[in-house]
């Protein structure tokens, strides 16, 4: 997918998601703490969006709001893995995301975060898990200020950034539910003339007939 479709995609779930144009660039602007906690915010609304686009059930949204996120057992995380809208490696940073979160919301002494400095604090296996973690969106080598870095020393040097373009995305991916969702709606509607077809045993021109007065109601 070209950064200009990821684009589009990300633009128009804000809109979805109520949120002003260029809400997720804006996030890049915020203090280490905000971000986080807006970021996982942010897609705590989208999991429950691509969900019902998945289940083809919008009128679930608010039931599905109330699920937690991260449960493990039975967050919306869980649910989207298992329904196979998410890969495991975005499921594990979504976790993350999630972990990191509760571990500055739920201390205010935390307000002062900085994600430079937590990368610079952790130890050598930590920092190459988590870099390989949150690096998920960069390439293997990086141009930062016309100097080609690689992923780990980008990761380290420019954690908000690399967690950004990670997340980006992984946003992009849960927006593409509400077109398979069309999809889905489109195969289901043509199955169930088939069956009217084939109880009634009309001839295969009929459907089309059928299908092309349904698609000018639909526009009417």
């Amino acid at each position: 997918m070209a950064d200009n479709k990821i684009l589009q995609e990300i633009l128009a779930f804000e809109q979805k998601l109520g949120l002003k144009r260029g809400f997720y660039n804006d996030l890049l602007e915020n203090d280490d703490w905000s971000f986080v906690i807006k970021l996982n915010a942010v897609f705590e609304a989208a999991c429950t969006q691509a969900l019902t686009q998945r289940l083809l059930c919008p009128e679930l949204l608010g039931d599905l709001a109330h699920l937690d996120f991260s449960d493990k057992r039975r967050g919306k995380v869980r649910f989207l893995r298992s329904l196979d809208a998410i890969s495991e490696t975005h499921a594990k940073i979504l976790y993350a995301l999630a972990e990191l979160r509760n571990s500055l919301v739920h201390n205010i002494a935390q307000v002062n975060f900085s994600l430079t400095r937590h990368f610079n604090e952790l130890d050598k296996n930590q920092l190459k898990s988590q870099c390989e973690l949150w690096g998920y969106g960069v390439t293997d080598t990086f141009l930062s200020n016309g100097k080609q870095v690689s992923r780990k020393e980008f990761v380290k040097s420019q954690p908000k950034r690399a967690i950004w373009m990670t997340c980006f995305e992984i946003l992009a991916c849960l927006h593409l539910e509400f077109e398979l969702a069309e999809v889905r709606n489109a195969e289901r509607d043509m199955d169930g003339y088939k069956r009217i077809l084939q109880r009634i045993e009309l001839p295969d021109i009929t459907l089309k007939g059928l299908l092309f007065a349904d698609n000018e109601k639909r526009q009417n």
